[in-house]
């Protein structure tokens, strides 16, 4: 309920209990003490009200309530901005956290890569020599990955038989 609502609710109900208290039928009844005395507190109760009305027009209208509610609403608004603020330090956290994962596959993609290239490098110096030479270089590396049969103490297959997938590069 705002300001101006409220001063209008309660001017009415002032306005209304004046009027009933003014009425000729009701200053007939009046004559007795008891009537007297109840008119009296009726009377304070009608100026308290008065003055708090007034006080109430006073803050809606001056200067330091349009101040108080800029406050409030200022003050409404750094609390927005600073969840937002935590908010955005939690997002930035996880992209930070997010960018360094990010870095550290890149630096393994780069380790793969110089492996890659060497390997390549390693391909295109045996497919340079001739075919012969190149199966027998073939032979003997792919006896030393793989063999039918467990190596021996030495190293060696029992069998020098090498598990090759092709014979052709």
């Amino acid at each position: 309920m705002g300001w101006s609502s409220c001063i209008e609710d309660l001017q009415t109900k002032l306005d209304d209990f004046i009027n009933r208290t003014q009425a000729p039928a009701s200053r007939s009844r009046l004559t007795s003490n008891w009537h007297k005395a109840e008119m009296e507190k009726i009377c304070k109760v009608i100026q308290d009200t008065q003055y708090v009305l007034d006080i109430i027009r006073k803050e809606a209208s001056g200067s330091d309530f349009e101040l108080r509610v800029a406050l409030y609403e200022a003050a409404a608004q750094n609390k927005k901005l600073s969840q937002e603020n935590k908010l955005n330090e939690e997002y930035k956290a996880d992209l930070e956290a997010k960018n360094i994962q990010l870095q550290m596959c890149l630096q393994q993609m780069k380790k793969q890569q110089i492996t890659i290239k060497k390997l390549e490098n390693r391909l295109s110096g045996y497919q340079r020599g001739s075919i012969q030479s190149t199966q027998v270089r073939w032979d003997v590396k792919a006896n030393d990955i793989a063999c039918e049969r467990p190596k021996t103490k030495t190293g060696i297959c029992n069998d020098r038989k090498p598990i090759l997938k092709s014979k052709s590069l």
